[in-house]
């Protein structure tokens, strides 16, 4: 009757080339979440005995500095800074909260670069195990940030 039972074809073989590239792309959206993660994204501020964890991104941190400016600029000494995701407002001199956003700034600079290090070194290895292998978390990043108030 013409029947004939399906007989699936053997699955070609992935080129070594394009599993290296699989994973350098896998290691790589790896690090790129964890340089976005709050165990990068991170500083702390000790208030009050409780610590608690900030972060601002470059267009806050720049914002934040000018605002600070712009008070000294007008003869205050403080600023308040209001972290209204913690349901908190702290008042701190001018110069003090530029100093930390300076350290802040640096601080960002150096997760970034580190960050970079770990990308150009992801490209040049040259095997899948090895990819897979290569650990980011936390090497050579710098220490958080922690400013007590």
């Amino acid at each position: 009757d013409g029947w004939v039972e399906y007989v699936a074809p053997e699955p070609k073989p992935i080129p070594e080339e394009v599993l290296i590239e699989r994973a350098r792309r896998r290691k790589l959206d790896e690090l790129h979440n964890y340089d976005e993660s709050s165990e990068v994204n991170d500083c702390i501020i000790v208030y009050q005995g409780e610590e608690i964890h900030y972060w601002a991104n470059k267009t806050e941190r720049n914002d934040l500095k000018n605002a600070v400016r712009d008070c000294i600029a007008m003869g205050r000494e403080y600023y308040r800074l209001d972290l209204r995701d913690k349901g908190i407002s702290l008042t701190i001199q001018c110069e003090s909260l530029l100093g930390m956003m300076a350290t802040l700034e640096v601080y960002a600079i150096d997760s970034f670069n580190k960050t970079t290090d770990h990308e150009f070194a992801i490209k040049a290895l040259p095997t899948e195990a090895e990819i897979d292998a290569y650990e980011f978390r936390g090497v050579g990043y710098p220490d958080i940030p922690r400013f007590e108030l």
